[in-house]
């Protein structure tokens, strides 16, 4: 370990090397060992085999195998106790104590193992800051490969949750204007892909017709537009200059030196043309000092181009021109732009996107795309325009993004409507955008049954707009449902959003139940009785 620290590492930042595309690399170059991550306090590492996570620690009291039971319902705080002084006094393992005490059954510890891994990396793709290590001296243990991931798959949940719609279509902007189609051979891939209808209206539009951007604009949800990073990033796209014409493309791509991907499942058979133990020395560089450095050169390699990518022609290619005549006139654009919102209309977004208040969601979305392709820094930087450019670009797409943010969610764009008939400053609006966007993240958080990461999302959504009845009855309900419990900080909340709307049956269901558990029965039945009412 001391010595591939010093030599043959690969190692570095997550801010340069997002979690999503370093974890694409590992499964792309079937990597056995351990990565480790950490950011301020918080330390965890992860054992690989063939590319897929299959064992987990975190120095995380909170992300322990009893706490993460409890979270899911599996547990109570009884059997957790018990389970806690069982292994203080015999030292046992946490899963061994629970199943000597009969609190779960050998499939279910299965079950919640194989979850824990994949809670304990989900939660560190929301660190926007943070160190990697790639350590290939570490083994997996010969009982792990049943806990295999499938990497596509968390990649996927993982950019849902965490990334916002803006950041995916920035890494997708250089294609933009060109037709997309799934590489012959990776159909196979779009099973493991999590789905939904947007995800399904995407997959459609992938046929070589219509742009990438025309395709994106088909992605409504967050997990369609996770679909589409992920399938470009592996490389499952091709992409062509022109439309397909009479079935074939207009511009056809040489023939590709296949490089296989290994699909993780949760068999405990080896994968098809896995090497064996007297071929792995010859061709898997990863477990040798010659394949970290190749690692270390890929993540760099990879970063800089945007995406995972298998073997292509590697001719250089000539030097960009310098600014043509309509590189000078966005030039201009940029700048016009940026002295509009100046002058006048930086508090109305609907004039920021250039759109009517009659708007709806496809207006919106296509004002958005429009603007991101002309106004996007990254997209500007590849013309070689010069930095105060950028930084005014930078400005100006900052309040675009912010405007799109705002009207493309029809609960932020009611409120958004409601205080601008009001008068109210442009800084509410940014606080309303702001506070639900946190909502949403923590409600995919919460039906993970992840509710500690959830409160970090709920607790300045709170704090940024009080007023909001589901904000403060969510957040009261993760506080009570994490562990350790806070019933009574919940209590607080979940009161304070019975005062703000009185006939939310949820909130008062939740609260009644907080109420019972502090041992107040009279006002737990009395908001009982109420939320019965209120739902018949």
């Amino acid at each position: 370990m001391k010595q591939a620290m010093e030599s043959n590492d690969a190692q570095g930042r997550l801010d340069e090397v997002p979690l999503p595309r370093l974890l694409l690399t590992l499964l792309e170059r079937r990597f056995d060992g351990a990565l480790m991550l950490s950011r301020e306090r918080v330390g965890k590492r992860f054992l690989f085999h063939k590319g897929a996570p299959v064992f987990a620690e975190s120095n995380l009291a909170s992300e322990s195998l009893g706490v993460q039971l409890m979270d899911a319902g599996m547990l109570d705080r009884t059997g957790f106790n018990r389970a806690t002084s069982h292994i203080e006094r015999t030292g046992a393992k946490e899963g061994a104590a629970l199943l000597e005490l009969g609190l779960i059954q050998p499939k279910e510890l299965f079950v919640a193992l194989k979850a824990q891994v994949r809670v304990r990396l989900l939660e560190c793709f929301g660190w926007t800051q943070g160190e990697f290590f790639v350590d290939d001296a570490a083994h997996a243990p010969a009982d792990a490969q049943p806990f295999r991931l499938d990497v596509l798959s968390v990649v996927q949940d993982g950019i849902e949750t965490y990334w916002s719609g803006e950041r995916v279509i920035a890494d997708l902007s250089a294609q933009m204007e060109r037709f997309p189609r799934i590489r012959a051979g990776k159909e196979g891939i779009l099973s493991r892909l999590q789905s939904d209808d947007a995800v399904q209206a995407y997959l459609e539009a992938l046929d070589g017709t219509r742009s990438l951007w025309r395709a994106v604009q088909l992605a409504r949800s967050p997990r369609a537009l996770a679909a589409a990073w992920v399938l470009d990033a592996i490389g499952a796209i091709d992409y062509a200059e022109h439309a397909t014409q009479d079935g074939d493309s207009a511009n056809p791509q040489p023939p590709e030196v296949e490089i296989e991907i290994a699909t993780p499942d949760a068999s405990s058979t080896p994968l098809p043309g896995t090497p064996t133990s007297e071929s792995r020395g010859s061709n898997e560089t990863t477990s040798s000092g010659q394949g970290l450095q190749e690692l270390r050169r890929d993540l760099v390699t990879d970063t800089a181009e945007g995406s995972v990518r298998e073997a292509q022609d590697t001719d250089a290619a000539p030097a960009p021109p310098g600014p043509s005549a309509a590189d000078e006139t966005l030039c201009a654009q940029i700048t016009a732009k940026h002295a509009e919102l100046e002058a006048g209309t930086q508090g109305d977004h609907y004039a920021t996107l250039e759109l009517p208040e009659t708007a709806d969601a496809g207006q919106i979305r296509r004002a958005y795309l429009s603007a991101a392709k002309n106004y996007h820094p990254d997209a500007l930087a590849r013309l070689g325009l010069d930095a105060n450019l950028r930084e005014v670009a930078n400005h100006v797409f900052a309040r675009i993004s912010k405007a799109h943010a705002v009207l493309s969610d029809p609960e932020s764009r009611r409120q958004y409507d409601s205080i601008r008939t009001e008068d109210v400053t442009d800084l509410d609006a940014e606080r309303v955008a702001q506070a639900e966007t946190l909502y949403r993240k923590a409600e995919v958080l919460m039906r993970q049954g992840n509710f500690r990461a959830a409160a970090e999302f709920l607790e300045p959504a709170v704090e940024t707009w009080p007023e909001e009845c589901a904000y403060q009855s969510a957040f009261g309900w993760v506080l009570y449902k994490k562990t350790p419990p806070e019933a009574e900080r919940a209590r607080e909340h979940l009161e304070r959003a019975a005062r703000l709307d009185p006939d939310d049956g949820v909130n008062l269901f939740r609260l009644s139940v907080v109420l019972r558990d502090l041992g107040d029965h009279a006002a737990a039945e009395k908001a009982a009785a109420r939320a019965e009412a209120l739902t018949v």
